[in-house]
C-alpha cells in the first residue's frame, strides 16, 4: 500500500506542475478556461490530501 501511495503522490505532483505551467501560458485565454484549469488543480490537490490522510490514519 505504501508504494502505491508514493506513485499516486508522484503522479499527482507531476500533474499539478504541468497544469500550473498550462495555466501560466493561458494569459490571453478567457477567465473561464483559466478557472477550469484552477478547479482541476484544486481537485487533484484535495484528492492527494485525502489519500494521504487515509493512509496516515490507517497506520
Amino acid at each position: 500500500m505504501k508504494k502505491s501511495n508514493e506513485y499516486i503522490n508522484m503522479i499527482g505532483v507531476i500533474l499539478i506542475i504541468i497544469l500550473m505551467g498550462i495555466n501560466e501560458n493561458m494569459i490571453g485565454k478567457s477567465s473561464l478556461e483559466r478557472l477550469i484549469v484552477a478547479i482541476i488543480l484544486m481537485v487533484i490537490g484535495i484528492g492527494l490530501v485525502i489519500i494521504n490522510l487515509i493512509s496516515i490514519l490507517k497506520k
